[in-house]
């Protein structure tokens, strides 16, 4: 036969911890399982955000590299600055920290949470940022092209008004280009 010499208080302190550390496992098990929501609401919208910012950067890397067109896509530009200014003021840990998804996603009437609210009208300026950015740098290229025509044409009326007349038409439409969104 076997037989313990234990102490009927060692086992009842023993027998009580168990629950205990099972307690605490199910406490962090939920403190992971809450984090992994939040995570899952979060990722989206972090994504979509970093990859905005990076648009933002090589789109004024565009403007940089290409003299003689900040003044075309001054305005948007600025727009773009006003949303990075607007998003610096607001403060982020309460999006990431915020547990109630409903109230996340959208309240009852509709609105959207301000933060993807802000994650998305700032990926709409950059888009219209960039696509303004990129006509104007095509729109442009024309421009002293057509020039260069001008310098080797005939010396004739005509040949300067054909000249002058693609020059004139490549900077109307990038003007009207500019300001239709």
């Amino acid at each position: 036969m076997l037989s313990s010499n234990t102490s009927p208080m060692l086992t009842r302190r023993l027998s009580s911890r168990r629950p205990q550390r099972l307690l605490a496992l199910s406490s962090i098990l939920s403190g992971t399982a809450t984090m992994a929501k939040d995570v899952k609401r979060v990722y989206p919208h972090a994504v979509s955000l970093m990859e905005t910012v990076r648009t933002y950067g090589q789109t004024l890397d565009l403007v940089e590299n290409n003299m003689g067109i900040e003044w075309l896509v001054a305005e948007y530009r600025s727009e773009a600055q006003r949303m990075v200014a607007k998003g610096m003021s607001i403060k982020w840990d309460y999006f990431v920290n915020q547990n109630d998804t409903a109230r996340c996603a959208s309240s009852a009437d509709g609105r959207e949470n301000r933060h993807i609210q802000f994650v998305r009208e700032f990926a709409s300026v950059v888009s219209v940022l960039q696509d303004k950015t990129n006509n104007v740098i095509d729109l442009y290229r024309n421009i002293p092209r057509a020039g260069e025509d001008l310098a080797t044409c005939t010396y004739t009326s005509e040949a300067f008004s054909e000249h002058l007349g693609k020059i004139q038409a490549a900077v109307s439409y990038c003007l009207s280009s500019l300001f239709v969104c």
